[in-house]
């Protein structure tokens, strides 16, 4: 088999996981943080749970995958070998697992081995067995309803031909990138097939943000977004700018790790976990207003028919499209169907987002979210 080889050079924190087992170095001594003689171990967890290395872990496509890990001895130095085709990289105790786009880029299966060293002893052992899943490409295009699975195709089936599981529900079966988000046909052109719906909610009553974060964003972002609209019945908040909406509150966080967060970020990247986005899609982001209108009924455009400003009475439409998107989900184990309340990536005003209301009798409406407003957060994709 053959293989590559990348090197990371840090410290290492502890974490608590399955141990594997490595031969003790001859120089072990409590200066270390162990007892001498105390068998040397690598931990590695994936989710919080303990990862076996002889149990494989399925990447499809391009897929990428983070798991922690720690040793119990303080080491210099910790080189990886993995098949040819895929790349290891790591951060202080977090390695990072991408798997080979196709099966000519690649080997499909494999060991990566790790190295670790304090530069008087080296001790080398393998901690993960990887496999790879090509899948097989669709033959006709994603139609309203059809099922976008963990591999990154699609089809009407809950399951795909390779057997990848059902992650969301194409809403939109049009190009997303024709509406103009700069950011997401920048990062993500191969992104053109529509946009798709989670089958669940990442989060439950949980909080937009409780903090003015207008100023910030006026001063240091040249993103196009509608996280600085004025009014709130404008026609800037039209766009379909959901994925660049997100990126602005990434940024934010990253900027201003001592302020409460965006809880979006937070909360896509731990639903990541559970439901890997495709590599060839545009990653889980909470909609824009103008996407989530689309979800609720596709042929609607102005968004204005549904936005209101605190002295109106809400307009309320039906939702025939996420209604059609509810019958597909309750095909599936665990799916959530589309009802309740939900934050959008839109700001209404400086201190408000928005919460669109889906009622099983009345239709969908909107309503102004407050400081301490608690909504569900339901993420989409565009693939």
């Amino acid at each position: 088999m053959q293989v590559c080889s990348a090197e990371a050079i840090f410290r290492i924190n502890s974490l608590t996981a399955l141990h594997l087992l490595l031969t003790p170095p001859h120089s072990a001594n409590t200066s270390l943080g162990v007892v001498i003689g105390e068998e040397p171990e690598i931990t590695v967890t994936v989710g919080g749970e303990p990862v076996d290395a002889g149990t494989v872990q399925t990447f499809y496509a391009g897929a990428t995958r983070d798991f922690n890990y720690s040793i119990n001895y303080e080491v210099t130095e910790l080189t990886f070998t993995y098949p040819e085709g895929w790349s290891v990289s790591a951060e202080e105790g977090v390695i990072t697992v991408v798997s080979p786009v196709d099966a000519a880029s690649g080997a499909a299966s494999g060991v990566i081995t790790a190295t670790a060293t304090d530069g008087e002893w080296t001790l080398t052992v393998d901690i993960l067995s990887v496999e790879a899943k090509f899948p097989v490409e669709p033959t006709t295009a994603p139609e309203v309803g059809d099922y976008v699975y963990e591999d990154g195709t699609w089809g009407k089936e809950t399951t795909s031909a390779i057997g990848a599981r059902a992650i969301a529900v194409v809403f939109y079966n049009s190009n997303p990138q024709e509406f103009g988000d700069a950011e997401l046909v920048k990062d993500h052109p191969e992104a053109t097939h529509g946009l798709a719906v989670a089958i669940n909610s990442a989060a439950q009553e949980t909080r937009w943000t409780n903090i003015n974060t207008f100023s910030w964003i006026l001063d240091n972002i040249t993103i196009t977004n509608t996280l600085i609209a004025g009014d709130g019945l404008s026609a800037d908040q039209n766009p379909l700018l959901g994925y660049s909406n997100n990126k602005v509150m990434r940024l934010f966080n990253e900027a201003n790790p001592e302020k409460t967060q965006f809880n979006a970020v937070t909360l896509a990247d731990e639903y990541n976990v559970s439901y890997p986005a495709p590599a060839r899609t545009s990653g889980w982001y909470v909609p824009s207003v103008s996407e989530f209108i689309r979800l609720c009924d596709n042929t609607l455009t102005d968004i204005t028919v549904i936005l209101k400003s605190d002295d109106e009475e809400p307009v309320v439409v039906p939702y025939p499209t996420a209604e059609a998107v509810n019958g597909k989900l309750s095909a599936l184990d665990g799916a959530e169907a589309l009802s309740g309340r939900y934050f959008l990536s839109n700001r209404q005003n400086t201190s408000n987002g928005y919460i669109i209301v889906l009622d099983d009798e009345d239709g969908v409406s909107s309503v102004r979210g407050t400081s301490s407003s608690v909504a569900d957060m339901r993420f989409i994709l565009a693939f």
